[in-house]
């Protein structure tokens, strides 16, 4: 996980709600093909290393504002 941690803040200035993405996002017992059979287990893990998805969750730490809404409407 080296690669996207080193383009973010230390982990714990980094908002909760964003933290809690990375997690899960970087768990692959969470995305397994029983609950989420459309993603392959290493989807998120493969996902962080994409230079457009570091700039996202870049994004997020500074605002997480955009992933409260969307979480907020779920």
């Amino acid at each position: 996980m080296e690669d996207v941690y080193s383009h973010l803040p230390s982990v714990w200035s980094i908002p909760k709600v964003v933290r809690d993405l990375l997690w899960t996002v970087t768990s692959p017992h969470v995305l397994n093909g029983d609950r989420f059979p459309v993603l392959p287990e290493e989807f998120g893990v493969e996902a962080l290393k994409s230079p457009l998805v570091i700039d996202w969750l870049k994004s997020l730490v500074e605002d997480p504002a955009p992933l409260m809404t969307f979480l907020q409407g779920k």
